[in-house]
């Protein structure tokens, strides 16, 4: 992902800057580093926030249990 935002960065700063993102992440424990990682890169973007970002946590270290259906946990990352 940092790759596609790397190669993206510099076309697309001028002609994204105030849109409004949302963001998701699948993980198979915690997920917080990720979103942070997200909020970190999307502000580098100038790009505003609609809501906290959606953590599912599948609880999965392999891919078999994360392709499994299963209770995912889903949460809201605290905004600070």
């Amino acid at each position: 992902m940092k790759e596609f935002f790397d190669r993206c960065y510099y076309g697309a700063l001028d002609r994204i800057a105030g849109r409004p993102y949302a963001c998701l992440v699948s993980a198979g424990s915690d997920g917080a580093g990720a979103a942070r990682q997200v909020e970190r890169i999307c502000t580098g973007w100038r790009l505003r926030a609609v809501t906290p970002p959606l953590i599912v946590n599948l609880g999965a270290q392999t891919p078999q249990p994360a392709a499994a259906p299963c209770g995912a946990r889903w949460s809201r990352a605290r905004r600070r």
